[in-house]
C-alpha cells in the first residue's frame, strides 16, 4: 500500500546577521595520500596543490545553506548537538537520504526512509522512535544534507 504525503512549499527562510556563514576565499593543502592511525610514510610528505572547501561541499550555491544540529537523535550517523549542516534545498528527498523538514511545525533533522510502500523518518539513535509520515501530518521539506561538519577537539559537543 502506498502512502501520499501531502508536501507544503517552505516558506522563505529568514536568516539573522551573525548566523550568515560568508565565502572567505581561503584555499587548503590537500594531502592526497590516506590517513592512518599508524606509521606515517615518509612518501606521502607532500601536497598535491589547494582545495577550496566551499567547491567541495557545496554544489548548488544558492540553494544551500548551513544550519546547527541540536539534539541527540542522529549520533549514529555522526550528527551531534553544534554539528553544522550543509543542507541543498532543491534536492528532492530520496530513500536514505538525511534531511531537514518541519512535520506539524517542528523543524527535524532524519532519515527519510521508505519501507514497505511507507515514508518514514527515522533516527539514528535507538533512544528514539521512527515517524510514520501520513496524510495527516503537514509536512515541509527544507533540503537534503549533503555534509556536515563536526570539531575533533576535546571540547566539542559530544
Amino acid at each position: 500500500m502506498t502512502t501520499t504525503i501531502k508536501l507544503n512549499t517552505p516558506p522563505e527562510l529568514v536568516f539573522l546577521p551573525g548566523e550568515i556563514y560568508s565565502y572567505s576565499g581561503i584555499k587548503l593543502p590537500l594531502f592526497l595520500s590516506r590517513i592512518e592511525a599508524g606509521f606515517p610514510s615518509p612518501a606521502d610528505d607532500y601536497n598535491e596543490g589547494l582545495i577550496d572547501l566551499n567547491n567541495l561541499v557545496v554544489s548548488n550555491a544558492p540553494e544551500t545553506y548551513i544550519a546547527e544540529a541540536t539534539g541527540y537523535s542522529m549520533i549514529k550517523a555522526g550528527i551531534y548537538p553544534g554539528t553544522k549542516l550543509i543542507i541543498d534545498k532543491s534536492l528532492t528527498f530520496q530513500d536514505g537520504d538525511i534531511v531537514v523538514c518541519s512535520i506539524n511545525g517542528e523543524m527535524i533533522c532524519k532519515r527519510y526512509k521508505i519501507i514497505d510502500g511507507s515514508v518514514y523518518l527515522v533516527p539514528e539513535n535507538d533512544d528514539f522512535k521512527p515517524i510514520l509520515l501520513t496524510e495527516e501530518m503537514s509536512l515541509v521539506p527544507f533540503g537534503v544534507v549533503t555534509y556536515f561538519i563536526n570539531k575533533a577537539s576535546r571540547d566539542s559537543a559530544r
